[in-house]
């Protein structure tokens, strides 16, 4: 059987085949000596693939490979099907060359056949049948929480599986294989066969589908057309909005340090945030410290300058195990100009890296200035609007104000705006800290005091003040 297909001449529509192949006398006769050189012809030839028949997505090319030790060959392609065959190796007794449907084909399934045989005698080395079919097209809908496999073509249907990264994601394949392998309920593996129609936003329409619910924040999805099947994985970013590739999606939504403000001081520590999605990145992120003069610092944990710590997923920033999370606490010094948060991809030595920038400022103390109101007493006066008391300190970074009064030494003092609600405060553009009054009244007499505080600690200025008719 094998040899009678093996000499069957290949009729196609190329006119080097349109005569029919004479068959050899040997083949009828059967001898030994005819097997043996039918033995000898497929020794000497090979191809791959070794099917007689491959199906693939139209976005996906075929590979035919056909040699010979002892004749010229050819490859060629039933020129009914409107796809294309292009040689990477043409040589007299070796082909090989990808079948590929041309961009912009508005047809969606191509059928045809690719054969292989001898240049001189016309015979037949191997003949494959081949069929395009449309590839399904993923879409996260991300509003109405569902995962949709798109398809003109039926019968389809969709799978799901948690996992949770792309190593995991591998490792759960044979749950497509055969469902029984995995735990059902743990696992949460979902799918649908019916054909429904899904609202597909970006095109104001309904589109054909198969349709699951998100029953997991990362995943793989499965989504089989006509037998042929593709695999998708998906995860969720550090927004909740789920994804299949993560170019797709903006790089605050994979990997974010906590916003800083644009000068930083020394003399104290200073903490950074950096989290990750856990389905992208391993928990091991660490921190780099950039200078001045461009040079780059990986950062140690020493627990006295530097404190580097991967909280697990008890730390209230971390959702489960759906996101990596690192946090440093350091003393900058004078010359730092950035932190820098680095990020290893899973099974990779490839990093994905964001970065703060900013400005380093030595701390200073806060000191009373001399701008501030000369002497301790203060008179204010009856129906005269707009009366008030002026505080000036200064420091790095520049002191925040508190005003507080009491009525006489044997009381507490309190904020201001809780004895006095109609009082205001306010910081003008040169660092001064005033207490406005508007209306003056008896009340207002006593002890007033203003504390300007920052970073490394407080001064305090007093202030009698005393209400007059005149």
């Amino acid at each position: 059987m094998i040899f009678g297909n093996r000499k069957q001449p290949f009729c196609g529509t190329c006119d080097e085949c349109r005569h029919k192949f004479k068959v050899d006398s040997m083949f009828h006769n059967r001898s030994n000596h005819s097997y043996d050189a039918l033995f000898a012809v497929f020794r000497y030839n090979q191809f791959s693939p070794s099917e007689n028949s491959v199906r693939v997505f139209t976005d996906e090319s075929i590979e035919f490979t056909c040699s010979s030790k002892t004749d010229s060959i050819l490859l060629f392609l039933d020129k009914m099907a409107n796809v294309t065959l292009t040689h990477s190796v043409n040589l007299e007794r070796m082909k090989v060359a990808k079948l590929s449907v041309p961009r912009g084909t508005n047809q969606t399934n191509f059928q045809g056949q690719v054969a292989c045989i001898t240049t001189a005698e016309k015979q037949l080395i191997k003949k494959w049948t081949f069929e395009f079919i449309e590839a399904p097209e993923l879409y996260l809908d991300n509003f109405e929480g569902e995962v949709d496999c798109l398809s003109t073509q039926s019968p389809k249907m969709v799978q799901t599986v948690r996992c949770r990264n792309g190593m995991d994601c591998n490792f759960m394949d044979h749950c497509f294989r055969n469902e029984t392998l995995c735990n059902f309920k743990k696992q949460k593996q979902f799918f649908a066969t019916t054909d429904t129609h899904c609202w597909i936003e970006r095109l104001l329409t309904g589109v054909s589908c198969s349709s699951v619910p998100y029953s997991h924040l990362n995943g793989i999805v499965q989504c089989t057309v006509l037998g042929l099947s593709r695999k998708y994985k998906f995860f969720t970013s550090l927004d909740f909005l789920r994804y299949s590739n993560w170019k797709d999606a903006p790089e605050r939504e994979l990997l974010r340090l906590d916003t800083t403000p644009e000068v930083l001081y020394t003399n104290g520590s200073t903490q950074f945030f950096c989290i990750g999605s856990a389905f992208l990145f391993a928990d091991s992120l660490s921190f780099e410290i950039e200078f001045k003069n461009g040079t780059k610092h990986l950062l140690q944990d020493d627990s006295e300058m530097v404190n580097i710590s991967n909280p697990y997923s008890e730390n209230p920033r971390k959702i489960d195990e759906f996101n990596v999370l690192g946090v440093l606490n350091i003393n900058l010094p004078i010359d730092a100009v950035a932190i820098h948060c680095l990020a290893p991809w899973w099974n990779s030595t490839d990093i994905m890296v964001t970065s703060n920038r900013f400005e380093t400022i030595q701390l200073i103390a806060p000191v009373m200035s001399e701008e501030s109101e000369t002497g301790t007493r203060k008179i204010f006066y009856k129906n005269e609007p707009d009366q008030r008391l002026t505080c000036f300190a200064e420091g790095k970074p520049q002191p925040n104000y508190q005003w507080v009064f009491r009525n006489d030494t044997s009381s507490e003092f309190a904020n201001v705006e809780d004895v006095f609600p109609s009082l205001t405060t306010s910081i003008g553009s040169t660092g001064k800290g005033y207490l406005e009054v508007v209306n003056v009244t008896e009340m207002n007499s006593g002890e007033y005091k203003c504390v300007a505080t920052n970073n490394l600690g407080s001064v305090s200025r007093n202030y009698q003040v005393q209400v007059s008719n005149e």
